[in-house]
């Protein structure tokens, strides 16, 4: 956390983005991706980050009192938000409702994605490509909105009611995920509820995925040197449907999880590649 003093009084601002609050998530999310000045990005960055419609008199001080450049100085110290990507994996958003603070309740994945099946790791990062590579506003929308549909759904019926979970009164059917099993057939349909859901909730969203992707490309770069060739993953996707039995075994890829197979595939790369290195030398 960041520290100013101002009149006599401390105030502590975050200074990372693992500290953020699932509220200031969403208001940072929304406001990096207005298209308004940096300036004014900052000023309103500060002004989420401090809560400042909560202290009127820290809102005098820093917009009525203060001088130009001391309130310059002042905005530097969130000005991290603008010149750092995020690199939070920690799902600081585990809820949502279909039309922000009321509607349709649906459950996030856990942190850094670890429940992914193959399937839902595929499809995922299908409309996480699709964003980059849209042409318009819509079908940026379009593509956001549906990797939010893909990744939360409705929560898991036996997930654990009352914490700490007691011996015995957990279900043998309780596999770790807040939310039930993908079904792709059900993104649609998903999608037309979250069509009301705030632009910041789907942008927050959206910024956790992008960091968990990066996380996943640092830890397997033999599995993602190639992803920006085209194909989803640059032809991952089908490498990990082989592994899970290919395209006709539907029902193993929606169980397979995807971080065991991405582990696997990388470990089967870089092992293939050991043996032609040898064989060359030969």
């Amino acid at each position: 956390m960041n520290t100013f003093f101002l009149n006599k009084r401390k105030y502590e601002i975050p200074s990372k983005w693992e500290e953020l609050s699932r509220e200031e998530m969403i208001r940072v999310a929304d406001i990096i991706h207005m298209k308004v000045r940096t300036d004014v990005a900052l000023v309103r960055i500060f002004c989420a980050l401090t809560h400042i419609w909560r202290r009127p008199r820290l809102f005098w001080t820093v917009f009525v009192q203060m001088g130009d450049e001391a309130r310059y100085d002042l905005l530097e110290c969130v000005a991290w938000v603008l010149n750092q990507a995020n690199t939070c994996t920690d799902n600081k958003i585990p809820y949502i409702r279909s039309r922000g603070s009321h509607g349709y309740l649906l459950a996030g994945p856990l942190g850094e994605c670890r429940r992914f099946s193959i399937y839902e790791f595929i499809e995922a990062d299908i409309a996480y490509l699709s964003f980059f590579k849209a042409e318009n506003e819509p079908a940026r929308m379009d593509a956001l909105t549906k990797l939010v549909a893909i990744i939360y759904r409705e929560r898991n019926p036996y997930f654990p009611k009352r914490y700490p979970m007691r011996p015995g009164k957990v279900s043998d059917n309780w596999n770790g995920d807040t939310r039930i099993p993908f079904n792709p057939d059900l993104v649609e349909y998903r999608m037309k509820l979250l069509s009301k859901l705030p632009i910041g909730y789907k942008y927050a969203i959206f910024m956790f995925y992008h960091a968990c992707h990066q996380a996943w490309e640092r830890d397997h770069p033999h599995i993602f040197k190639k992803s920006t060739e085209g194909e989803a993953g640059g032809g991952w996707g089908a490498a990990l449907m082989s592994l899970a039995g290919g395209a006709l075994e539907v029902d193993r890829m929606l169980k397979v999880n995807a971080m065991a197979a991405l582990r696997d595939l990388e470990n089967r790369i870089m092992e293939n590649e050991r043996l032609e290195s040898e064989m060359t030398k030969r």
